[in-house]
């Protein structure tokens, strides 16, 4: 290739590098103050108890969704809130928004299991006196409740026993679905309010 041919690319490989830079752009930096800011998180993101990448393991988002930012981003985590629980998000996962445009797909996003402005407004503004999330794994006396009322609510071969296993993760995931809610398989607050809890 000629001198003068490796030239005339030589624009079109400064825009290039300009459009990647401006892509990456809404990534939050480094110490950005993300409080009240409204981020989207990408699908397969784990978000941990601190803000040390090898914190705690607490959820895992499987969908893109929008989270709410509640303070200054680290060198490589965000403090955001879900499902009433403030949490960290690796910066790379998360997106600036300023608004609650429609998710990848052109579909609105999904309610999830984290309390509205208005839920928050409540004295008990995160759960039910007594209920808390319920998850697989757990096992106690509010997990055989709710397992009675999956029932109640159409679950078929559902057993009370106590435990939140696999059929009731399901029979969660498939109410969800039903109710339009966050598909996770996770009894937070909007799946215990769409219960009646």
């Amino acid at each position: 290739m000629s001198i003068v041919s490796r030239l005339s690319l030589l624009p079109l490989l400064v825009l290039t590098v300009t459009v990647a830079a401006n892509a990456q752009s809404r990534v939050p930096d480094a110490a950005f103050n993300g409080r009240d800011v409204t981020y989207e998180i990408s699908a397969g993101s784990q978000l941990r108890v601190g803000d040390r990448l090898t914190d705690r393991l607490v959820y895992t988002v499987w969908e893109r969704t929008t989270v709410k930012g509640t303070g200054s981003c680290t060198q490589g985590a965000c403090p955001v809130t879900f499902n009433g629980q403030e949490v960290y998000a690796r910066r790379s996962r998360l997106s600036i928004t300023t608004s609650d445009r429609p998710a990848a797909g052109g579909r609105p996003a999904q309610p999830s299991d984290r309390p509205t402005a208005a839920d928050q407004s409540r004295k008990d503004d995160r759960y039910p006196s007594g209920w808390s999330r319920l998850q697989r794994g757990d096992s106690s006396e509010r997990v055989r409740e709710l397992q009675e009322l999956l029932i109640r609510e159409g679950a078929k071969d559902l057993k009370v026993d106590g435990r939140y296993g696999r059929t009731t993760e399901t029979a969660v995931r498939d109410l969800q679905r039903r109710k339009q809610l966050q598909v996770d398989g996770v009894a937070g607050f909007a799946t215990l309010r769409a219960l009646g809890v």
